[in-house]
C-alpha cells in the first residue's frame, strides 16, 4: 500500500486494483472453512442416533448473562455443537479482515450452509421415524428447537458483531430498516427453517383485540359518568366527592345556626 501511494505522486496509483485480490480471497477461506463445517455436520449426523436418548442435565434454556455465550442446549447434541464451533472458527478469522464489500457474500454462504443443516435434520428423520420411541421423538423435537432457536439466532448475533447494522446502514446511506428488508447482514429464519418447519412445536401468540377493548373501556366510561343538575358530565368519583362536600356544608351551617340560637338564649 506505501508503494502504491508512492506511485500515486506520479500518477500510477495501483491500489485499487488489489482490493478485488484480497476480498476474492478472503472470502474463499471463509467459504471453504464453512464448506467443511456442513460436511462435518453431515458425516455426524448420520452417526447419530436419537434412540435410548433420554434428557441430559444440561440446563434447558438456561437464562445465560452474555450473549455471544454459546447456548447450553447444543451441548445435548455433538453434531450441532461441533457445527458452532467450527462456524465461529471461520467468523474468528473473517473478523480480522472483514471488508464490507462481502457482507452480502458471507451472509449467502451462511444462509446456504444453515438450510443445508435444516436439510440433513430432514433426513435424520426421514431415516430413523420408523424406529422413535416417545423419548426419541422428544429428543428430535429439543434437537430441531436447538437448531431453530439457539444456533440460528447466536449465528446471527455473532455476524452482527462482525458487521454492526448501524455501521452497515450509516455506510450505505439507508435506515435499518431498509437493511433488514433486503436482507443485508440479516439471515432468513423462515428460509432456512423451512424443510424441518412442520416438525417444529407450533407455538402460541397472543393476540389482543384492540378494538373489543377499547368499547370495552368506553362502556366502563359511560357507566361511571352521570350527568349533572347543570347538565355537566362528571365521573361518579367527582360527584360523589361534591355530594360529601355538599353535605358537611350543610352539616356545618346546620351546627352553627343551633350555636347561635343557644347564645340568644343565654343572654
Amino acid at each position: 500500500m506505501y508503494f502504491g501511494l508512492s506511485f500515486s505522486k506520479v500518477g500510477c496509483d495501483f491500489r485499487p486494483l488489489l482490493i478485488p485480490i484480497f476480498t476474492k480471497r478472503i472470502a474463499n477461506d471463509f467459504k471453504s472453512m464453512v464448506s467443511e463445517a456442513t460436511s462435518n455436520f453431515e458425516k455426524n449426523i448420520e452417526k447419530f442416533t436419537l434412540i435410548n436418548k433420554n434428557h441430559p442435565n444440561v440446563p434447558w434454556k438456561a437464562k445465560i448473562e452474555d450473549p455471544l455465550q454459546p447456548p447450553d442446549s447444543l451441548l445435548e447434541f455433538y453434531p450441532l455443537a461441533e457445527y458452532l464451533n467450527n462456524i465461529l472458527t471461520a467468523y474468528n478469522k473473517l473478523r480480522l479482515c472483514s471488508p464490507i464489500s462481502l457482507i452480502d457474500d458471507v451472509t449467502n454462504i451462511l444462509q446456504e450452509s444453515l438450510l443445508s443443516i435444516s436439510k440433513s435434520i430432514l433426513d435424520l428423520y426421514s431415516q430413523e421415524q420408523q424406529a422413535l420411541t416417545s423419548g426419541a421423538k422428544d429428543a428430535f423435537t429439543r434437537l430441531c428447537m436447538a437448531f431453530a432457536d439457539d444456533l440460528i439466532p447466536h449465528s446471527q448475533r455473532c455476524l452482527h458483531i462482525i458487521y454492526p447494522p448501524t455501521n452497515t446502514a450509516s455506510y450505505l446511506g439507508i435506515n435499518l430498516q431498509i437493511l433488514q428488508i433486503e436482507g443485508i447482514s440479516f439471515l432468513n429464519k423462515e428460509f432456512i427453517i423451512a424443510p424441518i418447519k412442520h416438525l417444529l412445536p407450533s407455538k402460541v401468540e397472543l393476540i389482543i383485540d384492540m378494538d373489543s377493548k377499547n368499547d370495552k373501556e368506553n362502556s366502563e366510561k359511560e357507566e361511571n359518568e352521570i350527568i349533572s343538575n347543570d347538565g355537566k358530565i362528571v365521573t361518579a368519583d367527582t360527584s360523589l366527592e361534591s355530594f360529601n362536600n355538599s353535605i358537611n356544608k350543610e352539616n356545618i351551617v346546620e351546627n352553627y345556626d343551633i350555636i347561635q340560637h343557644d347564645e340568644e338564649n343565654l343572654q
